[in-house]
């Protein structure tokens, strides 16, 4: 609740307070990096691994000019910070990079631009991306054109949980900072609680605490924590 309200209006000052957080949180190696043709920046924290076997969780922080860009998405912000603690206390086996992508909602220009600049080596050993787009408004959601190995570990970590998932009724025109990964081959699983109804409230004055079911939120930190500790174990 603490970290939602803190929602900045300005997307510079969404940047600045994601990086404070993860840097709150332990991450002394977190920074900024320059995307070309944008004003603002990527925001990036790594959590080193035993292996150099990866796998990106990425939220945007960016939000458009109406409403407070809480749901969308600070929703998934707010959680990379606490995600990255959690993970960290665990000693992973493998390496975790956690990111707030700029520009999602400008041609996913953040996401694009990261990609772009990744060797063929990182590209190689990314297993996954895990992107957090829109929570709390309801059940999490996966998209189906997710991986289905990602998506049979997120059933297992649902049951692990005792967690519900809800089936995804809405997704041909959801976009996202997953594309720009699963265009180059990496396996992606894109999270978000959107449904024809909900849609609306997202990009408009509405979007604010108040839509917010602090409930699904919080079910929905702890299936994504459970799925990162046993994608640490699944993965090779």
């Amino acid at each position: 609740m603490e970290s939602l309200v803190k929602s900045p209006q300005s997307n510079q000052a969404r940047a600045n307070l994601l990086l404070k957080e993860f840097e709150r949180r332990g991450c002394l190696n977190a920074g900024m990096s320059v995307i070309t043709g944008s004003l603002h920046k990527n925001v990036v924290c790594t959590l080193e691994g035993a292996t150099n076997v990866t796998v990106v969780v990425a939220a945007h922080y960016d939000k458009t000019r109406r409403g407070n860009g809480v749901a969308d998405n600070w929703t998934g912000v707010a959680l990379l910070p606490y995600l990255y603690a959690e993970m960290a206390a665990r000693k992973p086996r493998h390496t975790y990079v956690f990111a707030g992508f700029a520009e999602e909602e400008t041609e996913l220009l953040g996401s694009s631009h990261y990609v772009s600049k990744m060797m063929p080596e990182e590209l190689n050993n990314t297993a996954a991306m895990i992107n957090l787009d829109t929570l709390g408004l309801g059940l999490m959601q996966a998209d189906p054109r997710s991986s289905r190995f990602l998506m049979h570990r997120l059933g297992c970590a649902a049951l692990g949980t005792g967690s519900e998932i809800a089936p995804s009724r809405l997704y041909r025109w959801i976009s996202g900072d997953w594309e720009p990964f699963k265009a180059v081959g990496v396996p992606v699983l894109n999270l978000h609680s959107l449904t024809p109804n909900r849609k609306r409230l997202i990009h408009s004055a509405r979007d604010s605490m108040l839509i917010i079911k602090m409930d699904e939120y919080l079910n929905s930190f702890r299936l994504i924590r459970q799925l990162l500790v046993e994608l640490d174990s699944s993965i090779d």
